[in-house]
């Protein structure tokens, strides 16, 4: 699949719906990739998170890495972020 294709495709994945709803932090990610305002989790390190997260995404969009490998990379971030807040355990 060529690069922009992928790059759609996440992008539509976002926009879904069904995904939305099953999935409610994605709205919010989907409203802070519009611009319009998105309302966090009120949890330590939310600030750090969204970070990591725009990083990912910016590494998809210049071709650094494939969603596959951003999306796995933010997830362990992710996941040794809140196990440093002290809401996961390892």
């Amino acid at each position: 699949m060529p690069s922009r294709a992928k790059k759609n495709y996440f992008l539509l994945e976002l926009e879904n719906e069904e995904i939305q709803e099953q999935y409610a932090n994605n709205r919010a990610f989907y409203r802070a990739l519009e611009g319009g305002p998105a309302h966090w989790p009120q949890i330590r390190g939310s600030i750090e998170i969204l970070l990591k997260a725009a990083v990912a995404g910016n590494e998809v969009l210049i071709d650094t890495k494939t969603p596959e490998e951003a999306a796995k990379q933010l997830n362990e971030e992710i996941r040794q972020t809140l196990i440093n807040q002290g809401y996961l355990e390892e």
